[in-house]
């Protein structure tokens, strides 16, 4: 799911050393900390994606040169809560797949399996 797309115009999921999904582990990211402290629960959720989330060319995506899909999880030391910002290209997944996808993910990682 997190390939590039072929000269066809396909997804494809790239293996080897620089293929996958690009998934980052950032810890005390203090523009984030700042943009969830000024703008958390106000509506101004774009300050905060435009912070955290590792976006890409939409253009590049199309041309094979971008990954369809980025991670990034925001720790932050002494603190319970964490961010996780994904980002992917809407030709692999529109809102119902992507909160499908998530929420999957969430049961696996919590220990509950698939529905």
């Amino acid at each position: 799911m997190g390939g590039r797309f072929s000269a066809s115009r396909h997804a494809v999921i790239d293996q080897g050393p620089a293929g996958g999904v690009p998934f980052s582990v950032v810890v005390d990211d203090a523009a984030l900390l700042s943009a969830l402290e000024r703008g958390g629960g106000t509506g101004r959720e774009e300050s905060i994606v435009g912070v955290a989330a590792d976006l890409r060319s939409p253009a590049g995506c199309w041309r094979g040169k971008e990954p369809l899909m980025t991670v990034v999880l925001h720790r932050f030391t002494g603190r319970a809560d964490a961010v996780l910002a994904v980002s992917r290209a809407h030709a692999i997944l529109d809102g119902v797949g992507y909160c499908s996808f998530i929420d999957a993910w969430a049961r696996e990682a919590r220990g509950e399996g698939s529905p």
